[in-house]
């Protein structure tokens, strides 16, 4: 059978789908879009109180909430970094950190203790470009999708619902890896999932939750050829806050033809 019967058996899922091609850009295989992802979680209150701020000597780099002697109210505070260790030991919080006892809750800047709620990135404000066109970092919902290895493109043309992002492997180039970076503006949150694409191959991958540059988590495993469709993987410990994750896709060599693989809906729970 020849290549090209081969690629439009396998990639028809239906009556009404023709695909000219098996493995450009231009002629990714379509599959029934999915749903978005999101998470589950119960709404949490903000407690109330007014804040004072107070600054702690000249040249201070680190934002801190100082916890009050009656040890629930907290007031923003600038120290050096050479003090850091020695306030957190006695209860103060980093700003954008967890506060110790409330679980599911952040300190803000003003020092308010805030809820992290489910949030997903869908790359909808990448709608308005030409398909496949070149992207840097992108911003949503607070939060920020950072290219750090590859040439990533937005696909609006397909998706889970569309746009998404993906990255293309010509047919005479080896296997390929790919990274973003997804931070909260120096908050930490919790990852959920995320929808992993390719048009033809398996789809490797490695996602690394960080926080403060340490390691907090390592998730890895190759999904099946899914023949153009998403497939979503979810964090089993979605609890872990971080305030970095980098998500690496791996685009496996087929020198019969190009290959683009990519993500969509990064699920998050944050501020």
């Amino acid at each position: 059978m020849s290549y090209a019967r081969a690629c439009l058996s396998a990639l028809v899922a239906a009556a009404t789908m023709t695909v000219a091609a098996c493995g450009n850009l231009a002629d990714s295989p379509v599959a029934p879009s999915l749903s978005g992802v999101s998470a589950n979680g119960a709404g949490l209150s903000t407690p109330g109180g007014g804040i004072q701020v107070l600054l702690v000597s000249e040249g201070a780099t680190v934002n801190l909430c100082h916890r009050t002697k009656g040890g629930n109210d907290f007031v923003a505070i600038s120290v050096g970094a050479s003090a850091l260790a020695a306030h957190q030991n006695h209860g103060d919080v980093r700003v954008g950190h967890a506060v110790p006892g409330q679980d599911g809750m952040v300190m803000s800047e003003d020092c308010a203790a805030v809820p992290l709620v489910p949030r997903t990135i869908t790359f909808s404000g990448l709608s308005g470009l030409a398909n496949f066109s070149p992207i840097g970092a992108y911003s949503e919902l607070g939060l920020t999708v950072s290219p750090t290895l590859g040439d990533w493109l937005a696909m609006t043309g397909y998706g889970a619902p569309a746009p998404a992002i993906v990255f293309n492997r010509l047919a005479t180039e080896p296997a390929l890896t790919a990274e973003v970076r997804v931070t909260a503006g120096g908050f930490v949150f919790g990852f959920t999932s995320v929808d992993l694409y390719s048009s033809i191959t398996t789809i490797p991958y490695t996602m690394t939750g960080l926080i403060d540059s340490s390691t907090v988590f390592v998730l890895s495993g190759i999904i099946p050829n899914t023949f153009g469709n998403f497939v979503t993987v979810s964090n089993p410990n979605p609890a872990e806050l971080i305030d970095t994750l980098v998500i690496a896709v791996t685009n496996p060599a087929t020198p019969c033809c190009g290959n683009p693989a990519g993500l969509d809906n990064i699920a998050v729970r944050s501020r």
